[in-house]
């Protein structure tokens, strides 16, 4: 009793003076059956088939005893199958036209053709790859497709230049397509050639010294220093390794901005219901392997979004093919390894070994083939003829079987299923997507390639603990009926496996002796994945939240950065409810790997008038510049940004502990609060107090200070109730303390 006693005189007085000190911040605030979304949280699969003959008719007359769907190569059992038709496209209105006489009947009026599904078309023009006269075969093929398009199509133009620009929204408004058609084809071309063209080209036009380009291509691709040199060889090599690294940047650069711009548009379409189509009309663009996980993920969320991709090579009929261009290059550095030049040499930021993988990569045509045939799309080359390609392609969005399956395989761990759909039908050619990446998600989310060695970790019977990792999942008012969640865990970072930079060569080694190490040596680089689930009451993942940290250090800091921890954050929109935040960390070099669980219930508030945020416990904060300062992020109060104590313990030693929450209520309410401490349930103390007034939003942010003396070693559990005289919320949390 004289403990509890000591404790409540303690809480009392603090009460007393609290600070009125808040910040303030602003929160973030076709068919007669229309189609599901492809949507795996009801585990179902949903796949469009188009099935044509061989002159690409499409075959309409099949039955559902007529097909066969293989995952993973296991036949499945088809739920539902049909013929999905639309009698509007312009083939059937241009038949229609030449059959009307005098005297047929009219037209159906506006109201009928308004109640049939919207098709949603995306026109993407990629103005980074094309030249001038692929712009104006594209222009021409897409004023055409205007003036083809159905009643009940809504076309989007879409330029891609860096940026991603939207040049004209959805709408069927033929006046305004052509206009921004017109717009989003025109200015200059940014294209560059490869560095063996251009090297080639400046060594054609070059003395040559007797030499053909393509020998002297070969030595500039061997060139090692030497006393007895050709100056030439020098000046020849520098040109090499000039245009080499200017093409790795410009293609990492053209490559980055076209994947960007693709899974912005496919994600912003995710929502809606039924087959959406995007038509990219595109020279092609190289994909460095770096790159190559974000292109996975404009197949996958594609996928799963019901977008088929059709893209159309604009260049037309090409004096030289993208495979001729790469096997000279290939050819060149084959007689340079002959020379004697070491493959793993890194000059102009690549070594031969890196360039010759990127030069898989660079046949421009295979990327826009792959891309269309993932997604069940077409991809349109080899034609000077645009418009037919395009005519094709109505024919497809007006003509294609709906089929669904519910997966034999219930583990739905995130990793790639691959699709097949056989049709017993001599001679037809069926088009279906490649296969889709197996998550619970209520949206189409795309599931980069780090993601998927973490999803298995998370769905493992025996999910791995090789290391310490605490979590937090949290909640915090906004204006209106919001609420932001916030998910954080803290990793050690001396799981992370630090390497060099770049492993030395034999040729480094032997200059080592004589030389000190570069720089680049002296860097060691590691690698952590984290990735965090926030699934709903039906273990419907409802938000997938992943990064790759990328940490550099030099070699003498890397001890002293291994004794800090990684905080992750990240945060999203929640509805009121329960749920569940599974967390996984992982060591990208070594494997090392933890899993950790936590619930989150969002409370659903009795009034919008006062709302409470979770009680945080904390040590205090770190300084905030003011450039840093960002209103929207909850932990952001005043010039500090709170630290919550994910491991939510004190010591002894502490001078203070401190407990941090946010209230959102009207402005110039006047909110009482009360603090309790409990232990076993029972309460130790209790006091009340006055919060500082709230800020033009309504928003009241808070840190309570305690001693931590008064408290004896054991775990407690403080609760936090706020009311303004009518509206009552209540929130707490546990804590530990230790000697």
């Amino acid at each position: 009793m004289h403990r509890r006693r000591s404790i409540l005189a303690i809480i009392c007085s603090i009460l007393a003076l609290w600070s009125p000190t808040a910040g303030a911040g602003r929160q973030e605030s076709n068919e007669n059956q229309q189609r599901a979304p492809v949507t795996l949280g009801a585990a179902e699969v949903v796949v469009d088939v188009i099935v044509t003959d061989k002159k690409n008719r499409p075959i309409t007359d099949l039955k559902p005893e007529d097909f066969e769907v293989y995952e993973d190569g296991v036949k499945q059992s088809i739920k539902s199958i049909r013929l999905v038709t639309t009698a509007e496209g312009p083939t059937a209105r241009a038949e229609a036209k030449g059959a009307a006489k005098p005297g047929a009947p009219r037209p159906a009026p506006p109201s009928v053709a308004a109640r049939r599904p919207v098709h949603l078309i995306a026109l993407v023009f990629d103005n980074l790859s094309m030249s001038l006269q692929s712009r104006t075969f594209a222009r021409r093929a897409a004023l055409d497709y205007v003036d083809r398009m159905a009643e009940n199509d809504r076309v989007a133009i879409f330029g891609v230049d860096r940026r991603l620009f939207l040049v004209q929204p959805f709408t069927s408004d033929k006046k305004a397509l052509k206009r921004a058609v017109n717009q989003a084809t025109s200015g200059t071309s940014r294209q560059f050639a490869s560095s063996a063209e251009a090297v080639a080209r400046l060594l054609q036009s070059g003395s040559g010294e007797g030499a053909p380009p393509s020998v002297r291509l070969a030595a500039a691709e061997a060139y090692t220093p030497r006393p007895d040199e050709n100056p030439g060889a020098a000046i020849e090599a520098v040109l090499l390794s000039t245009f080499r690294s200017f093409e790795a940047f410009e293609r990492e650069a053209q490559a980055r901005a076209t994947v960007l711009a693709l899974l912005s548009i496919i994600r912003g379409q995710q929502r809606l219901p039924g087959r959406k189509t995007l038509i990219f009309f595109s020279e092609g663009f190289s994909l460095p392997s770096n790159l190559w996980p974000q292109f996975q993920s404009v197949v996958g969320a594609a996928n799963r979004a019901n977008v088929a991709i059709y893209t159309i090579d604009a260049a037309g009929l090409r004096i030289e093919s993208q495979e001729e261009r790469v096997s000279r290059e290939l050819s060149a550095m084959a007689e340079a390894r002959a020379r004697g030049a070491d493959p793993t040499h890194v000059e102009g930021g690549e070594s031969m070994l890196g360039r010759a993988e990127s030069l898989g990569r660079m046949n421009t045509e295979s990327v826009l083939i792959e891309l269309a045939e993932a997604t069940g799309g077409l991809s349109i080359r080899h034609t000077n003829d645009l418009r037919s390609g395009l005519r094709r392609i109505d024919e497809d969005m007006r003509s294609y079987y709906l089929l669904t399956y519910a997966p034999t395989n219930q583990t739905f761990d995130g990793r790639f299923r691959t699709i097949q759909v056989k049709v017993n039908r001599p001679g037809a050619r069926v088009r279906a997507r490649a296969g889709y990446f197996a998550l619970r998600t209520a949206e189409a989310t795309p599931v980069f390639a780090f993601e998927r060695p973490l999803l298995e970790l998370l769905f493992a019977a025996s999910p791995p603990r090789d290391f310490a990792l605490h979590m937090g999942a949290l909640h915090f008012p906004v204006p209106g009926q919001g609420t932001k969640a916030s998910v954080l865990a803290q990793i050690p970072a001396d799981i992370v496996d630090f390497a060099p930079a770049a492993a030395e060569t034999p040729k480094a080694k032997k200059k080592k002796k004589k030389k000190k190490a570069s720089p680049q040596g002296n860097v060691y680089v590691g690698e952590l994945d984290v990735l965090a689930l926030v699934k709903d009451a039906r273990g419907i993942v409802v938000g997938k939240l992943g990064q790759r940290y990328q940490l550099r250090a030099a070699r003498e800091r890397v001890e002293e950065m291994k004794k800090s921890n990684i905080i992750f954050y990240r945060s999203l929109d929640l509805r009121p409810g329960a749920y569940q935040v599974e967390i996984a960390a992982r060591d990208a070099r070594s494997g090392r790997a933890s899993v950790t669980r936590a619930a989150l219930h969002v409370p659903a508030p009795s009034s919008s008038a006062l709302r409470l945020s979770s009680i945080i416990p904390t040590r205090g904060g770190e300084p905030l510049r003011p450039q840093e300062r960002d209103e929207s992020n909850p932990f952001h109060f005043g010039q500090t940004v709170i630290m919550p104590s994910l491991t939510r313990t004190f010591s002894k030693s502490d001078e203070q502990m401190m407990f941090y929450f946010v209230v959102q209520t009207r402005p110039g309410a006047t909110v009482q609060a009360k603090v309790e401490f409990l232990q076993q349930g029972q309460v130790l103390a209790q006091a009340p107090g006055t919060l500082p007034a709230p800020d033009e939003r309504g928003r009241i942010q808070f840190l309570a200070t305690f001693p931590v003396a008064p408290f004896p070693a054991g775990r407690y559990e403080v609760r936090v109730t706020v009311t303004d005289g009518t509206h009552r919320a209540s929130e707490h949390a546990s804590f530990t303390i230790v000697d």
